[in-house]
């Protein structure tokens, strides 16, 4: 299954992790370079900096992806 991970924090990276292990094909998206490139040097994923909004937005039809699962940061005000 073709898998999309939006925000690499620790929840993000563990399911990339957990998905890539079960043999998904998982592309993770984080606006970090720094964590997108630690990420796909360690797991097998493609890693793409961005906002994960804009580049999930992009895919379209069959040739997209599965699933998209969007993981950031919670604000309280």
């Amino acid at each position: 299954m073709k898998i999309i991970v939006c925000g690499c924090g620790k929840i993000g990276e563990a399911l990339v992790s957990a998905l890539a292990a079960e043999g998904h094909i998982v592309t993770a998206i984080d606006r970090d370079a720094a964590v997108v490139t630690a990420l796909a040097n360690v797991e097998d994923v493609m890693g793409v900096c961005g906002n994960g909004a804009d580049c999930a937005l992009k895919c379209d039809g069959m040739s997209g992806p599965n699933k998209i699962h969007c993981l950031d940061k919670c604000y309280s005000y």
